[in-house]
């Protein structure tokens, strides 16, 4: 239950990808792996160490948006907690959204 990124099967090959297309096939098979783990761990605070240890450096890169549009993926596609599409974000949304 410790997990830290460096577990996860991909991590030590994020520095490694040469062409953005490859940084981000990392970034969503990181997300894939998190998922997972997540799931087998019933431990869903692991998304935010991954996102501290992704976003610790500013340079952005592939692997952080295919990590972070795969995870939306997941997300969207998700029956656990259904959310009516029809309903307004709300405030707090739309703050985050305008940055």
């Amino acid at each position: 239950m410790g997990m830290m990124i460096k577990t996860l099967p991909i991590a030590n090959q994020t520095q490694t990808a040469n062409t953005w297309a490859d940084q981000n096939r990392q970034g969503r098979e990181l997300a894939d792996a998190l998922t997972v783990r997540m799931m087998r761990d019933e431990n869903p605070l692991l998304l935010a160490r991954v996102l501290k240890s992704l976003y610790s450096e500013t340079e952005p890169t592939g692997v952080k948006t295919g990590f972070v549009q795969r995870v939306a993926e997941h997300l969207m596609k998700s029956s656990v907690a259904p959310i009516d599409p029809t309903t307004e974000a709300g405030d707090i949304l739309d703050c985050y959204l305008a940055r």
